[in-house]
């Protein structure tokens, strides 16, 4: 099978269902960040390779795959079951969340996004994520909401912050107060 199909050379991409529709449609725009969260997690599990307690990200990678095709479904076409996964999704991240905010120290003040490779690479897909969020925001009040995709993205960006605090406490990186007099 090739790569190329020549079917996007007119501007326009299918979604799952046969659908066409132009490549700037926001649906594409959402599922490209998708993408793009992704692979810097992608960046971020080889940054993190051999370092206690950092597993979850993967399953995260898979997760954002599945987030992606569920973009690319025609709407309506989802399944109960995807949809049900989501939500569990929410509920896992939360989780993941408590338990590494018990090891961080108690948050005080912001914070700057710094510290060490790990640390500003997590930020970076903290950043992403809530661009996707917001674009999500915009296609969903065209297309629809799907399932809990919404709390998703925002339970993920809130992940990723709370990753980058673990990090920090992991390597023994004192966190960057934000110097407001600047």
């Amino acid at each position: 099978m090739k790569v190329y199909t020549k079917k996007g050379d007119d501007g326009t991409s299918g979604i799952i269902g046969g659908k066409r529709l132009p490549k700037d449609d926001i649906v594409f725009q959402v599922i490209g960040e998708v993408d793009e969260l992704n692979a810097f997690t992608g960046v971020l599990v080889e940054e993190l390779k051999g370092e206690e307690g950092f597993n979850y990200l993967s399953q995260i990678q898979h997760q954002l795959f599945k987030v992606g095709a569920l973009l690319a479904t025609a709407t309506g076409a989802h399944q109960k079951e995807d949809l049900d996964r989501i939500y569990r999704w929410v509920e896992d991240l939360e989780a993941e969340i408590d338990q590494m905010d018990e090891l961080c120290p108690p948050l005080t003040q912001f914070i700057l996004p710094s510290g060490s490779q790990a640390i500003s690479f997590t930020h970076v897909c903290r950043a992403i994520c809530r661009r996707t969020e917001r674009n999500y925001n915009q296609y969903s009040s065209i297309n629809g909401q799907i399932g809990h995709l919404s709390s998703y993205l925002n339970r993920l960006s809130d992940y990723f912050f709370v990753l980058a605090r673990r990090i920090a406490v992991a390597q023994k990186i004192a966190e960057t107060p934000w110097d407001q007099s600047l």
